[in-house]
């Protein structure tokens, strides 16, 4: 057993000078809180933290180097599924402790899982799960950060809209793209809008659920004012906001421009020098 968690325990024991009590702080966490993107406060208060700290570390390596040598060996049963479990199960019990450089490493791996046409079904939901749970806005931007939307916009029409020879899990990808859309560069929602725009038929309900639905899966949301207005909403609000005002609302795809309103509010509209023209949107 490790010499320090002994000597650790012999103090929870009462074995040592400090008879029956047990002195922590988050001195330790405090100490690798820079070097992490985000990891768990509460283990600094274990007087084996040390111990858990040098484990976690240890596991890391062990993650990143079984990715690696399961991916050069084409292992994806026996070794990517596996890999890719034990990252999942990091998270779980460490969030993101991990440099930023390893964490945009991930996302960029567990991406191109998805669009790998060789694996199968169980690791792409797998991968679209993983991929889910480690994109985090407040820790990747988009300025770190960027996933190209047209790979992944293919595979959606296929598995969605055409034949989905693989059966994959349409909830997970669908969950992967929504968390992937907010690092497709600011030229993406020009591009999208272009691919999309022709399934506009206000007569034609499947046509316009299809718009309206691949509109709020791809076009990115998460931008600043000035970046909405130059690549953002400026460029579609006039538009489904006709779409919503004017259109008679007795369909499915209603419920979901209101959440596309919703999502963009914060970030496009300056609430004080805007209110009166927000209340009359309202």
């Amino acid at each position: 057993m490790n010499t320090e968690y002994e000597t650790d325990m012999k103090t929870v024991r009462g074995e040592g000078e400090n008879v029956g009590y047990v002195y922590t702080s988050a001195k330790g966490y405090l100490r690798d809180k820079p070097k992490f993107q985000r990891t768990r406060r509460e283990y600094a208060y274990f007087p084996y933290y040390e111990c858990i700290n040098k484990d976690a570390a240890i596991w890391l390596q062990q993650i990143k180097a079984g990715l690696a040598t399961s991916t050069l060996c084409y292992a994806a049963d026996s070794g990517i599924s596996f890999w890719m479990n034990q990252l999942s199960q990091y998270l779980n019990r460490f969030y993101f402790r991990f440099s930023k450089e390893d964490h945009i490493k991930f996302i960029e791996f567990t991406y191109n899982l998805i669009l790998e046409p060789d694996y199968d079904r169980r690791l792409i939901y797998k991968a679209c799960t993983l991929l889910k749970a480690l994109i985090n806005d407040e820790m990747i931007k988009r300025s770190d950060l960027t996933l190209p939307w047209r790979p992944l916009y293919d595979l959606y029409i296929e598995v969605f809209y055409k034949r989905n020879d693989k059966h994959i899990d349409k909830s997970g990808l669908r969950y992967a793209v929504l968390a992937a859309k907010e690092m497709f560069p600011l030229s993406a929602t020009k591009e999208i809008l272009d691919e999309i725009r022709p399934f506009i038929d206000v007569w034609n309900n499947y046509a316009m659920e299809k718009f309206v639905t691949l509109f709020s899966v791809f076009i990115p949301l998460k931008m600043t004012s000035e970046e909405h207005a130059k690549y953002g909403a400026g460029l579609w609000f006039d538009e489904m906001w006709h779409f919503y005002n004017f259109v008679e609302m007795n369909s499915s795809w209603e419920s979901r421009i209101q959440n596309v309103f919703s999502a963009y509010m914060l970030s496009f509209f300056n609430m004080e020098h805007n209110c009166h023209n927000n209340s009359q949107l309202l």
